[in-house]
């Protein structure tokens, strides 16, 4: 996605009832208003790619809560506010998957070391498979990335993922299956990293 330009020099006027109706009147409120929430997404991406997430969820944002928007405030106010929240929370959902995956590594290393002794290669192995398995979720794109890490790691159930991400639980089924679609799809992929994961599956 390239950055947005601003439209007309005059603010239009946000109304939301129009803007969740789609059509001319919502890309002309993206074109208007895309500049500010890009430069607040820009100020928390790691890369282009993450920018655009942020960037997407801000406006899939924007129209999942367009209703909320009062016009006793103005609209770039409102916007810059949920723009720095989406991205707060897309920053404290890979922080808590990573902090999940640490903490499984660490139960599984003091397992390890209970049984066997502690073994150097295999902490090393540990850290390498765990690191890549955390760039695999944060390489996914955000809603998918979101409902694997509240699903999966964080254990929470369909119906409470669905509210926290103000979606259908079907919407939240779809973007695991997506997810987990790309990452067998990753695994299966001699050329790349996940593609190790292989030598630990069961009765090979």
């Amino acid at each position: 996605m390239t950055r947005p330009r601003s439209g007309d020099a005059k603010r239009l006027s946000f109304d939301a009832v129009r803007f969740v109706a789609g059509g001319d009147y919502a890309r002309r409120v993206v074109q208007e208003y895309g500049p500010l929430a890009w430069t607040i997404c820009k100020g928390y991406a790691r890369d282009h790619d993450h920018l655009d997430d942020l960037y997407q969820e801000t406006w899939l944002k924007v129209y999942a809560t367009a209703g909320s928007f009062r016009a006793t405030g103005s609209f770039q106010g409102w916007l810059a506010r949920l723009t720095r929240n989406v991205c707060v929370s897309e920053y404290r959902t890979r922080m808590a998957a990573a902090r999940s995956l640490d903490r499984y590594a660490g139960e599984l290393a003091a397992s390890g070391e209970a049984a066997a002794g502690p073994d150097p290669l295999d902490r090393v192995e540990g850290e390498f498979l765990h690191r890549i398995i955390r760039e695999a979720i944060d390489d996914l794109p955000a809603r998918e990335r979101q409902a694997l890490t509240l699903r999966l790691i964080d254990g929470e159930s369909p119906a409470e993922v669905a509210r926290l991400m103000r979606v259908r639980p079907a919407t939240v089924r779809s973007h695991i299956r997506h997810a987990l679609k790309r990452l067998r799809k990753r695994i299966e992929d001699p050329r790349d990293p996940l593609h190790v994961l292989l030598r630990f599956r069961p009765n090979d």
